[in-house]
């Protein structure tokens, strides 16, 4: 399917400039981003823009809201989807803009969810295994076994993780388990 479809409308990345901007500008602002590699398209009131050039009629309306503020659909193709997005979203958000511009769709949600998973994840961490070597300290009135414990909780929740990704992820035993391995286990995976 996905050699098939050049691109996947429904992971557009939305862009909503921030302020009313001049159609000369909005124009300019959707050509440029058509430019960047991984654009299939660029949806704006003025048209649809395919690499700098307008390729589409104007005239979608739904593009305009009613304060003048417009947005812009930038539909990626496949292989920036299954790339690095996280970078993909990058490039939407650092090309120069008329206005200052949100950056929101799935791309976009997914991209910011994972940063600001990652930024708090090493503080979570912390958390419970102090937590937990507290709580087996005052139980047990032991330095050692809660450390042991703690070490040991790493190791078998590192070792689940690695058995999950080689059995599903990686494919093996899929025969006798009777499922196709996806490759990875979500687009998420890699944003």
């Amino acid at each position: 399917m996905h050699r098939e479809f050049a691109a996947e409308p429904t992971d557009t990345v939305q862009v909503v400039l921030g302020a009313p901007v001049e159609p000369a500008g909005t124009r300019a602002y959707a050509a440029e981003l058509s430019r960047l590699p991984g654009v299939f398209q660029v949806d704006a009131p003025e048209g649809a823009y395919q690499d700098g050039r307008r390729t589409g009629p104007p005239g979608q309306d739904r593009l305009t809201a009613s304060d003048g503020r417009v947005r812009l659909a930038v539909v990626p193709t496949q292989q920036a989807l299954y790339g690095d997005v996280p970078a993909f979203v990058e490039r939407v958000r650092q090309t120069p803009a008329p206005v200052p511009v949100l950056v929101g769709g799935y791309p976009g949600e997914t991209t910011d969810f994972r940063s600001t998973l990652l930024d708090r994840l090493p503080f979570a961490v912390g958390i419970v295994l102090v937590a937990t070597y507290v709580i087996l300290f005052l139980m047990t009135n032991s330095v050692l076994l809660p450390a042991k414990a703690t070490v040991l909780n790493l190791l078998s929740l590192s070792v689940m993780f690695g058995c999950l990704v080689w059995v599903f992820q990686d494919g093996h035993l899929s025969g006798p388990l009777g499922f196709t391995p996806p490759g990875r286990s979500s687009r998420a995976s890699r944003c």
